[in-house]
Formats: structure tokens, C-alpha cells, sequence
């Protein structure tokens, strides 16, 4: 059977406007995956720009905390017999607008024995950290090798759970003087 020449015309044209459709859609498809493509690696670079500034603004606070949790390290080991009241004093001046501190704590020998603000922290005060582990290999560590160590997220005694950085505090032993000398 042979097909007159109108339907061979009629049938090649279908076939051709089919093929154009077919080349039209996957035209249209490629474009849109690369359009897709381009879109998602536009919002991850805005969103790797954001996180970016995010992280630097965390690493300067949390710079600029250490240095102030520093200050109040001098002043323990200048003074390793303080109480509550002047430790408080001193660790208010830590906890500005822009501070990521929660709370500080000093722990002689392992035992949390100054604690700022003491309220919603009162369950900490007293915990020996020898009696956690988790807690004591950090503070252990901070000791050892006379680093302030980060760790975390740790469980905390008082509820909730925290990144906490352990600063060792070193006290200084005055040298004697021999008699007839002066200290310069």
C-alpha cells in the first residue's frame, strides 16, 4: 500500500512539526536546568557570604569575651582568695550588650566556687568537676597545657547545654628577697 503523495507531505510535516515540538521542549528543558542551576549557586553564594559575616562576628565576640574573661584571670591569680561579692563585680563588666556570655564560673582545685550571675547557675556552684568527665578531660586539658581549651556542646549541671571555654589560672609565687635587696 502506498500513500499518495498529499498524505506523505501531511505526515512528513507532522513528523517534522513533532520533531520541532521535541526540540523546542528539550530547548526549553536544558534552559531551565541551567537557569535552576545558576539560581541555586546564586543563593548558596549569598548564603556562604551571610554565614561569612556571621562567623566573623561570632569569632570577634567570642574573641573579645576571652580577652575580658582574661582580665578577670589576672585578677583571680592577683587575688586567689576572693569572694563572691568583688568576683561578681568584676564578671558584670563581661556581660556588655554584645557579649555571648551566659555565665563564668572559677573553680579552684576542679570545684566551682564563684559563680556570676549566680541565679538560674545555683546548681553549679559547688559541682567538682572530677565528679564529670566529660567535663573534667576539658578543664583537665586547660590545665595541663596551660591553654584556654573550647568545648562543647557540653550538658550542663543547670539545664540546657553550652560551648564553654576553660581558661587556666595560674598563680604567681613572689620570689623571696634576699636581705639588702630591692626589687626592681
Amino acid at each position: 500500500m502506498t500513500l499518495s503523495a498529499n498524505r506523505r507531505i501531511k505526515l512528513f510535516i507532522a513528523c517534522f512539526a513533532l520533531f520541532i515540538f521535541a526540540l523546542t521542549f528539550y530547548s526549553w528543558y536544558k534552559a531551565e536546568a541551567v537557569y535552576t542551576q545558576q539560581h541555586q549557586n546564586e543563593v548558596r553564594e549569598q548564603i556562604h557570604k551571610h554565614l561569612l559575616k556571621v562567623r566573623d562576628q561570632l569569632e570577634h565576640n567570642l574573641a573579645s569575651d576571652l580577652q575580658l574573661a582574661k582580665g578577670l584571670v589576672a585578677s583571680i591569680s592577683v587575688n586567689p582568695q576572693m569572694e563572691q561579692q568583688q568576683f561578681e563585680r568584676l564578671a558584670e563588666t563581661l556581660f556588655k550588650e554584645d557579649s555571648i556570655l551566659n555565665n563564668i564560673a572559677a573553680a579552684p582545685g576542679m570545684k566551682i566556687r564563684l559563680m556570676y550571675p549566680v541565679e538560674g547557675n545555683e546548681a553549679a556552684i559547688g559541682l567538682d568537676y572530677r565528679s564529670l568527665p566529660a567535663q573534667f578531660r576539658t578543664a583537665e586539658l586547660a590545665r595541663k597545657t596551660r591553654k584556654t581549651v573550647l568545648a562543647g556542646p557540653i550538658d550542663l549541671v543547670q539545664g540546657g547545654s553550652a560551648f564553654i571555654a576553660r581558661i587556666p589560672v595560674y598563680l604567681r609565687k613572689l620570689a623571696r628577697q634576699r636581705p639588702g635587696r630591692t626589687a626592681q
